[in-house]
């Protein structure tokens, strides 16, 4: 049993040393890059945009709905809770004004 045990700590010296002998390989063939590949990705420019481009388009994907998710609906208790809060917001009407101001709604 002596012998299988230093057996495998000798596989186990044996693994990790080929595994950082290919860590090594790996990135000296990665130091030896030409410098014309690697000068050529980073003096890219990247496209203008103009101020507030991403957001028009985000607004725009909106309208259309052509990134909207699948409906899910809602099972169980959840919906019947949903559903009773929906109809319930229609017993008190939207006033024209709000009588607090945020520093009131805010200290409740």
């Amino acid at each position: 049993m002596p012998a299988l045990n230093s057996l495998s700590s000798l596989n186990k010296s044996i693994y990790l040393l080929a595994f950082c002998t290919l860590m090594l390989a790996g990135m000296a063939a990665h130091a030896q890059e030409s410098p014309t590949e690697a000068d050529s990705t980073t003096h890219e420019q990247a496209p203008t945009r103009r101020i507030g481009e991403a957001t028009t388009n985000a607004l725009q994907m909106q309208v259309q709905g052509s990134h909207a998710g699948a409906n899910l609906p809602i099972l169980g208790p959840a919906a019947s809770l949903s559903w009773q809060r929906y109809l319930d917001s229609y017993k008190h009407p939207i006033p024209e004004t709000f009588t607090r101001t945020l520093d009131e709604v805010g200290t409740r």
